[in-house]
């Protein structure tokens, strides 16, 4: 590039014409912060150039030739320096990052713009002053002996923050973590790396000491990693009832990849308990702990049902069994005789359903039966509440219809009838359930076979309102639905 004629076109330029062409860079600089995507103009260095070539109209008169040669240097420096830095910033900040959204890193833009200015400065020095290099060379070289002893560990983060352009063991937003540090990146600068922690702490980490650590990745070679879990059980739970329970624990959360095959595997048997360790997989790492703990909060509730207990450290002295929490006999009575599905076994078979019945716990947002799952069991809510919803036929949606409170049941026909269930019914809160099943009331209705004739007139008087609230018009309960109802019983008891 001809830098003399650059001088002198620009220099030939009235001074108001130079002047109106700072007010609109300062104008343009006002106008574009309320757009981000739009291109920066380097004020700084456009607005010395300008006033540096007005200076120098302004010194003519006075015929210093040196003066004007100097002014005209300073000027010509500023300008180009100002132009490479328009040109870099629209090839990299706004085509790359902001259209293709490539993450560039501050060192690579800082070296881009060091070696064009190093350069752009050394032509200029050579064509406008005929500037000697190989002098400077020589000079430079004892400089740069005497800089490089005593900027040792500028000079080792910056060589380190290039190594790391090199290899890209990193990148920006690849979750990271580097000696006790865990965080994502948020920027490499020829000085350090940046990174934020899932405590929202930003540190600045040396690049020579990451160049002398290890890194791990969690982002590379994908974001899809093994995330690991350890759960202490106690020594009477069979291994393989316990990988089964944490097995379904993973299969109901929403973020762990279910493409992906989960692993239970045990451990170690610890002085107190049997260690499990619990695999799964994952595609966020920023997420992990949140996961970790929702199986954690799943587990206990899927365990206390099964009756698996996390023991107590062996050096705590427990002189009693701790039973599982049992709604007390009285209250399990009254539930039962405030249901009307039940008054046909009259005063003493509700009495001897109710020793036979069991509790089961369900924690917030834990479904306890999915709709067409098979069953044959009903729910009486003890404490707590739940949502049914339904699912119509070729949808995927669930669509919410009603809620229960404690005295309320469902699952009447599974019981007696072994239908599928016909809902999906989700705890809103902790809820305790009675669990009636169909063992409980087997030898019942094989005793009294009138019972279950009873039984089959109230599924159908209730079929019969399910069906008037679902179609909005009145459904009355006929004989007939009735005895089919009590073949369906006769033929799921009996099976």
């Amino acid at each position: 590039m001809n830098f003399n004629l650059l001088s002198y076109e620009v220099f030939s330029t009235h001074p108001l014409t130079l002047f109106g062409i700072l007010l609109l860079v300062w104008l343009y600089k006002k106008l574009c912060k309320p757009f981000p995507y739009l291109p920066k103009i380097p004020t700084g260095l456009i607005t010395i150039a300008l006033l540096l070539y007005i200076l120098n109209h302004l010194v003519r008169p006075l015929e210093n030739a040196p003066l004007e040669l100097f002014i005209e240097v300073a000027a010509l420096v500023a300008l180009c320096l100002g132009t490479i830095r328009i040109v870099v910033y629209l090839v990299i900040n706004y085509f790359l990052e902001q259209r293709r959204k490539v993450k560039v890193p501050t060192i690579t833009t800082d070296l881009v713009l060091g070696i064009l200015w190093f350069f752009t400065v050394m032509v200029i020095l050579r064509q406008r002053l005929n500037f000697d290099l190989t002098s400077l060379v020589t000079t430079s070289a004892v400089l740069t002996a005497v800089i490089g002893f005593a900027m040792q560990d500028t000079l080792g983060n910056f060589f380190a923050g290039l190594a790391i352009q090199a290899e890209q063991p990193y990148q920006i937003g690849d979750w990271v973590q580097i000696e006790q540090h865990t965080g994502e990146v948020m920027g490499i600068s020829w000085r350090s790396t940046r990174v934020l922690t899932t405590k929202r702490e930003s540190i600045d980490i040396p690049n020579s000491i990451i160049s002398k650590s290890a890194v791990f990745n969690y982002s590379k070679p994908t974001p899809e990693y093994i995330a690991t879990l350890e759960l202490g059980l106690a020594y009477d739970a069979p291994p393989n009832k316990v990988r089964t329970i944490l097995l379904d624990v993973l299969s109901i959360h929403p973020q762990i990849l279910q493409q992906r095959r989960q692993e239970v595997r045990v451990r170690a048997f610890s002085d107190f308990s049997v260690t499990y360790q619990i695999r799964f997989w994952i595609n966020n790492y920023a997420l992990e702990n949140k996961i970790k703990s929702d199986i954690l909060n799943h587990a206990w509730y899927h365990l206390r049902r099964a009756g698996i207990r996390i023991p107590f450290p062996v050096r705590e002295i427990i002189q009693t069994q701790t039973a599982p929490h049992v709604t007390p006999i009285s209250r399990v009575e009254e539930l039962l005789d405030s249901i009307d599905l039940f008054d046909a076994l009259g005063d003493d078979g509700r009495k001897i359903l109710a020793k036979r019945v069991r509790t089961e716990l369900f924690g917030s947002q834990e479904e306890i039966v999915q709709q067409n799952d098979p069953g044959n069991s009903l729910y009486v809510i003890v404490h707590g509440s739940c949502r049914i919803f339904v699912t119509p036929s070729g949808s995927t949606e669930q669509r919410p219809v009603a809620e229960l409170q404690a005295g309320d049941f469902f699952g009447e026909m599974s019981l007696l009838t072994g239908a599928v269930r016909t809902a999906t019914v989700i705890a809103e809160e902790d809820t305790e359930c009675i669990v009636v099943s169909k063992d409980d009331v087997k030898d019942l209705l094989l005793a009294k076979p009138e019972i279950a004739q009873e039984l089959s007139k109230v599924l159908a008087q209730r079929q019969a309102e399910l069906d008037s609230l679902q179609t909005q018009k009145k459904h009355v309960a006929t004989e007939n639905a009735a005895v089919q109802l009590l073949n369906k019983i006769w033929d799921f008891i009996k099976s």
